[in-house]
C-alpha cells in the first residue's frame, strides 16, 4: 500500500467516526433527551357520585414541581379541575425509553465506541 492509499483509508475512517459520534450526540440531544420523570396520582368524585383515581406520568427539564406542573398533570391525565392531587413521586432522571422499559440507557459514548468496534 502507497502512503496516499493509508492516507485516504484513514482519512475515511476519520469521517466515519465523526459521523458516528455526531449522530450519537444529535440522538442523544434530540430524541433520547433524559427529563426528571414523575408519577401523579389524583382523585375525583364525578356527578354521579363515583370516585376514580388516575395516575400520570411526567417529564420535565428541572427537578421541582410547581402549581403549572400539577396543572399540566391534571390535564394530560384528563381528570376535572376539581380534582385533588393524592401523590407526586419522583422517579428518577431518564429517557422515555428507560421509563417504558425499566432498562438503563448507555452513555452516548458508549455507544459511540461500540458502533466504530463493530458492537463489540
Amino acid at each position: 500500500m502507497t502512503k496516499k492509499t493509508i492516507t485516504v483509508i484513514f482519512s475515511v475512517l476519520m469521517l466515519g467516526l465523526i459521523f458516528t459520534l455526531t449522530t450519537s450526540f444529535l440522538l442523544e440531544r434530540f430524541f433520547m433527551e433524559k427529563k426528571h420523570v414523575y408519577s401523579f396520582t389524583f382523585t375525583y368524585t364525578d356527578e354521579t357520585n363515583t370516585r376514580t383515581t388516575v395516575s400520570t406520568y411526567m417529564g420535565y427539564k428541572y427537578n421541582f414541581i410547581s402549581i403549572p406542573q400539577i396543572e399540566d398533570a391534571k390535564k394530560y391525565a384528563g381528570v376535572s379541575d376539581k380534582a385533588v392531587l393524592l401523590s407526586c413521586c419522583y422517579l428518577g432522571y431518564m429517557t422515555k425509553n428507560e421509563v417504558k422499559t425499566g432498562n438503563r440507557e448507555p452513555h452516548f459514548l458508549t455507544r459511540c465506541v461500540r458502533s466504530v468496534s463493530g458492537g463489540l
